[in-house]
C-alpha cells in the first residue's frame, strides 16, 4: 500500500473530532453532567437529570462526502449497534438520544427523514424506506441489513428512529464547532486576545484527562464541574501573564529618551549619593522602563489605580524601614555614604503588584525613582534640602 493512501492521518484527525465534540458538550453543559469519549459511544453524555445522549461521529475530508448517505455503512452500522445496545439493555429508549454527527452537510433524503420523524407512523414509514433501500444492499451494508431486520428488533426499530436526530452542521463542522465552543465558554473581556489558545489548553487538558483514564482500565467520563475548574485555572493564569510585567530586553529605549531625563529630580538624588555616571543611566532606564510597563498593565493587565496605590504605599514603607535601619546602624558614614546605602539596599527588592510576585527589579526600581521624583522618598539624609 502507498504511504499517500495510509488511513492514520485520517484515524487521528477522526478521533481528535471526538474530543472536540466532547469539549463543546463540557462547555454547554450543567452542572453534573458526565461526558465520555469512547465509553457508551463516540461521545456519550449523561445529564444530571438522568438523560443520555449517544452520538457517532463521523468525520471527513472528501469534498462531496456524505457520510450518512442511504447506502453507507456508517449509517446502517450506527442503527445497528444501537439497536443492540437497546436490546441488550445498556440503554434505554425512554431517556436516550441518538445523534448522528458529521462535518459535512448530509443531504441524504433517507437520513434527513429518520431525523425529522415525530410519530411512530413516521417512524414505520421510515423502516419501510430503510427495506426498499435494503432490497438490493451492497456487500458493504449487507451483514447489519441481516441484522437489523430481525423479528427481535421489530417494535424496537421505529421507536429507536423517533429517537435519532442528525447534528446542525453549525455544531458539527470544524471551523464552526471550534467557535461554537469559544462562545459557549464565559470568557472575560480582557481575555478575548487568548480565547483560540484557551480552548487549545483546554482541548490538552482533555486529552490528557481521558488519556490518563485509559491507561488505568477505566472508562473515560469526565465531569462538567471539573472542566469548568480547569477552564477557571487556565483563565487565572492567563490573568498572571497579562498583569506580568516584560522582561527587560523587551522595552528597548532611544537614546534621546534617555538624555531627556537627565536633569530629572530622580536622577539629582541619585547624584547626591554617587558621581557613577553609569548607575545614572540604569536608573533612567528604570524608570522609563517601569513607566511604561505601569501605562501597558494598566490597561491590558486590568491592574487598577487602587493595585498602583498600595504598591507605592509598600515601597514607601519599605524606604523608611531601610531609612532607619541605615541611619541607626551606620552613623559613622558621612551622609552621602549613608544615602548610597539607602539607595542601594532599597532598590534591591521586588514589590508585589496587586497580590501577584513581580518578576523585573526594573518595575519596583523605577517606582521607587518615580517616588524619589515626586520626592516623596528620597536617598540623601538631606535630600529635601539639597534639591531645594
Amino acid at each position: 500500500m502507498a504511504l499517500e493512501e495510509h488511513s492514520v492521518p485520517a484515524s487521528n484527525a477522526g478521533f481528535n473530532y471526538q474530543f472536540e465534540r466532547a469539549m463543546l458538550w463540557l462547555a454547554q453543559s450543567p452542572a453534573g453532567t458526565l461526558v465520555g469519549i469512547e465509553t457508551l459511544d463516540d461521545v456519550a453524555i449523561k445529564g444530571p437529570d438522568g438523560e443520555i445522549h449517544l452520538e457517532q461521529n463521523k468525520l471527513s475530508f472528501q469534498e462531496n462526502a456524505n457520510v450518512f448517505g442511504d447506502r453507507s455503512k456508517n449509517l446502517w452500522n450506527t442503527i445497528t449497534t444501537w439497536l443492540k445496545a437497546i436490546k441488550n439493555g445498556e440503554v434505554g429508549l425512554s431517556k436516550t438520544n441518538f445523534l448522528l454527527v458529521s462535518n459535512k452537510k448530509c443531504d441524504s433524503s433517507l437520513v434527513l427523514n429518520i431525523s425529522n420523524a415525530q410519530t411512530l407512523d413516521e417512524g414505520y414509514a421510515c423502516v419501510e424506506a430503510l427495506k426498499k433501500v435494503s432490497a438490493t444492499p451492497s456487500k458493504t451494508i449487507e451483514p447489519f441489513v441481516n441484522e437489523i431486520f430481525k423479528d427481535e428488533y421489530k417494535n424496537i426499530l421505529p421507536q429507536l428512529i423517533l429517537k435519532i436526530k442528525l447534528a446542525d452542521i453549525s455544531t458539527s463542522d470544524r471551523g464552526l464547532l471550534n467557535i461554537q465552543i469559544i462562545d459557549s465558554l464565559p470568557i472575560p473581556d480582557w481575555a478575548t486576545a487568548y480565547r483560540e489558545m484557551i480552548v487549545y489548553t483546554l482541548h490538552g487538558w482533555l486529552h490528557q484527562q481521558v488519556m490518563d483514564r485509559w491507561e488505568a482500565h477505566t472508562p473515560a467520563w469526565i465531569t462538567r464541574d471539573s472542566f469548568v475548574n480547569q477552564f477557571h485555572a487556565i483563565l487565572s493564569d492567563y490573568r498572571r501573564q497579562t498583569c506580568r510585567e516584560r522582561m527587560e530586553h523587551l522595552i528597548p529605549l532611544l537614546p534621546e529618551q534617555i538624555t531627556k531625563q537627565k536633569g530629572a529630580t530622580f536622577v539629582r538624588q541619585v547624584y547626591l549619593v554617587s558621581d557613577d555616571d553609569e548607575l545614572a543611566k540604569e536608573t533612567i532606564g528604570d524608570y522609563l522602563r517601569s513607566s511604561i510597563e505601569k501605562i501597558r498593565l494598566s490597561k491590558e493587565g486590568n491592574i487598577t489605580d487602587e493595585d498602583w496605590l498600595g504598591f507605592e504605599t509598600s515601597l514607601t514603607r519599605h524606604w523608611k524601614t531601610i531609612s532607619r535601619r541605615v541611619r541607626a546602624t551606620q552613623s559613622n558614614l558621612s551622609d552621602e555614604e549613608q544615602g548610597f546605602c539607602i539607595l542601594d539596599q532599597t532598590t534591591d527588592y521586588k514589590e508585589n503588584l496587586a497580590g501577584e510576585p513581580t518578576d523585573q527589579p526594573y518595575l519596583t526600581r523605577g517606582a521607587l525613582h518615580r517616588l524619589a521624583d515626586a520626592q516623596t522618598i528620597g536617598w540623601h539624609p538631606k535630600y529635601k534640602d539639597l534639591l531645594k
